[in-house]
């Protein structure tokens, strides 16, 4: 019983747990598209996403829901992690500026794999 109690509690954490930018889940961002610049020390595999979808704030650092920065092991994975809560990457661009490279990454929230077809016209037969 013990065990099927920590099960339990350990589902819920897993499943409550989310990430803010902003203080606003991510979950609940509504807007179509995302800037994100991936920061990080070289030569280092601690790389932090800011994300910006229009919010007037200041922090743009993507955050656990206690407030800790998430910690990514590089640009790889922190689009692999954006992948997994419905974004596909569109855009990448890169500048130079007093020898410091910035590079911007474009997402958008991936489109409905659903059809939504309407017409009436039935399909036509294959052709054998």
């Amino acid at each position: 019983m013990n065990k099927l109690i920590l099960l339990i509690a350990t589902l819920f954490c897993t499943i409550s747990y989310s990430q803010k930018v902003s203080d606003t889940p991510l979950s609940e961002i509504t807007a179509t598209y995302l800037e994100v610049t991936v920061s990080g020390t070289p030569l280092s595999s601690k790389h932090y996403a800011n994300i910006d979808y229009g919010q007037k704030a200041n922090n743009k650092q993507l955050k656990n829901d206690d407030g800790t920065p998430m910690i990514f092991n590089s640009v790889i994975d922190v689009m692999n992690y954006l992948d997994s809560k419905e974004y596909e990457l569109i855009h990448i661009n890169s500048n130079v500026v007093d020898g410091f490279t910035r590079t911007n990454y474009f997402f958008r929230k991936k489109k409905s794999s659903a059809c939504t077809c309407t017409s009436s016209t039935p399909m036509m037969p294959a052709l054998g």
